[in-house]
């Protein structure tokens, strides 16, 4: 995103991409070849080549300042905060069948109790212990 907002503002060369990045607490490190960037917050650092995504590699971005290509930003993933889904329970027949062992056997007994008392829970929180109650209101929504 850092990026995309650097290259919206058309700075002449890659000298002039690198200078806000550093503004806004991008770090830009050269080892050997590679350029790599560390953003604020990131643990690891992220090089300028094919591993940040496709149109973010340092060639490309040298390509897009000269002109030569058009740049593409990145469609923004719009977080929606949803409310907690109670998961499905797991078929643990069909996973030992399909070929894991006891071990896993133990942790989806565990798993699908805790489901049930996260359901059990819910459901009593809300009131719709009696299922006549509990169908009206899924035939409210």
């Amino acid at each position: 995103m850092m990026i995309d907002q650097v290259l919206e503002q058309k700075p002449a060369d890659f000298d002039g991409l690198l200078k806000p990045l550093a503004e806004m607490g991008c770090e830009g490190l050269r080892r050997g070849q590679a350029l790599r960037l560390k953003a604020p917050g990131w643990k690891n650092v992220a090089r300028m080549d094919e591993k940040l995504g496709q149109g973010y590699s340092e060639d490309e971005s040298r390509a897009v300042l000269a002109g030569e290509k058009e740049h593409t930003p990145r469609k923004k993933t719009a977080v929606q905060t949803e409310p907690p889904k109670v998961n499905l329970l797991v078929d643990i027949q069909a996973k030992l069948q399909a070929g894991k062992g006891a071990g896993y056997a133990r942790w989806a007994k565990v798993f699908n109790l805790k489901q049930m008392a996260q359901t059990m829970n819910y459901l009593t929180e809300h009131g719709l212990l009696e299922y006549a109650v509990l169908e009206e209101k899924a035939a409210a929504v």
